[in-house]
């Protein structure tokens, strides 16, 4: 790899970033911007190690490592994506941001974190975790809460993913100010049984099938069988 000595924010539409070294946060403000083949490690408490604020992104066979927080914003694809060794999240889940095929695992939670692989934070549109294994938070693979927001109609799709750990492996439920994320279907998911209190904590109604256990092929139970 080649280390990245551009500029740390992109206003550049169609910028294409190809086998980067990126030890520093890179921020998206340009439409079309592609990330292949690369590293983003060593932030540290930085907020993100790639926050899109403007534009879109697709990152793809790509590697987040120590960081606080994965990747975040709007308007991006992320395909073929390992995050781990971070304090935080692994992905904020925004409007339009649709990951396949991730690998999250072996976190190193920070003492005030509450941990997850991919953690929604306001109403989001159109957006959807597929092919995943996401079992690096120590709070929940994923959990749809708009804590920061108010309620959306969604849709959010959570679909053929290998989910474990956390406190409740998955959670959607209710903001802190009562928004709920509407129009989630939640299918074909396995489970570990790691999940301390259990594979699930929903709250909010959602659409919702053939969750099973990994070992055994049974379903987790209601309101996700």
């Amino acid at each position: 790899m080649t280390k990245y000595t551009g500029p740390s924010t992109i206003t550049k539409a169609g910028t294409v970033l190809n086998a980067m070294d990126i030890t520093a946060t890179l921020i998206i403000e340009a439409a079309n911007v592609v990330i292949t083949n690369s590293s983003i490690h060593g932030v540290g408490d930085e907020y993100a190690g790639v926050d899109v604020q403007r534009g879109s992104l697709t990152i793809s066979d790509s590697t987040f490592s120590y960081t606080d927080n994965g990747l975040r914003g709007d308007n991006y694809t992320a395909t073929r994506i390992e995050v781990t060794k971070l304090t935080s999240d692994g992905f904020k889940l925004g409007n339009n941001d649709h990951i396949d095929q991730a690998w999250c695992h072996d976190f190193v939670p920070a003492s005030w974190a509450h941990s997850d692989c991919v953690q929604e934070e306001t109403g989001i549109v159109n957006s959807s975790v597929t092919n995943s294994y996401l079992v690096g938070g120590s709070d929940s693979a994923i959990i749809l809460k708009p804590d920061l927001g108010g309620s959306t109609a969604g849709p959010v799709l959570v679909n053929n993913n290998v989910l474990g750990n956390g406190n409740y492996t998955l959670y959607a439920v209710p903001g802190s100010n009562g928004a709920v994320e509407n129009n989630v279907t939640i299918t074909n998911n396995r489970f570990l049984h790691t999940g301390y209190y259990g594979p699930q904590s929903i709250e909010v109604p959602v659409t919702a099938s053939n969750n099973t256990w990994i070992d055994t092929g049974q379903s987790i139970g209601s309101p996700l069988n």
